[in-house]
């Protein structure tokens, strides 16, 4: 079991950097099992297509992203405020830690984004949700502007997240400065009282 483990999970590490490389469309199975070191019919036992490929990294990061959300959202003793910044942290940690996943969130926005991958859409929409009682919690508590739409406040946070990608491509050195996060997290709470 674990060397099945093991396999699928090279198959996802090395499209990850085809993907992130070279663009999903131009991306080829058969480039995929050559980096990997294994057969193309090896990668076709543990994803139909290179679309099901797509589909697992972003099921995966996106899945990431909504178990911090439930961890904070049933977290008592931290306030919306606080929620918000440890949700940043995390996003930030997740992007910069994983470049050339962050880049390809931010390019493939149309296939996560899409109705037609509903397990994606699924866990984005919980993921969404909760980010929503999370600022409107905060709207209630006084941490946040009472009359603020929490609905365009999370599409502003995770479309600007995201494009964090553009940042860390080309200006790595800035975001390994401790003041980049913390200034975000300044940007996003004064934006939002």
């Amino acid at each position: 079991m674990a060397e099945t483990d093991n396999r699928k999970q090279l198959i996802l590490d090395t499209a990850l950097q085809i993907f992130s490389r070279d663009g999903f469309h131009k991306a080829k199975i058969t480039k995929i099992a050559e980096i990997a070191g294994i057969g193309a019919g090896s990668v076709y036992l543990f994803f139909k297509t290179k679309e099901s490929i797509l589909e697992e990294l972003f099921i995966r990061s996106w899945s990431a992203i909504e178990l911090c959300l439930v961890q904070l959202t049933e977290n008592r003793i931290l306030t919306p405020k606080e929620k918000l910044t440890e949700f940043l942290k995390t996003v930030f940690g997740l992007v910069t830690q994983n470049k050339d996943l962050a880049k390809l969130v931010l390019h493939e926005y149309s296939f996560w984004s899409s109705d037609t991958n509903q397990s994606i859409n699924i866990i984005v929409e919980h993921s969404k949700s909760l980010l929503s009682e999370i600022i409107k919690s905060g709207c209630q508590n006084g941490d946040f502007r009472k009359e603020l739409n929490s609905d365009y406040a999370v599409i502003f946070l995770i479309g600007g997240l995201w494009q964090l990608q553009a940042l860390i491509s080309e200006r790595e050195d800035d975001l390994m400065n401790d003041n980049v996060l913390s200034d975000i997290n300044d940007l996003v709470l004064k934006g939002l009282q």
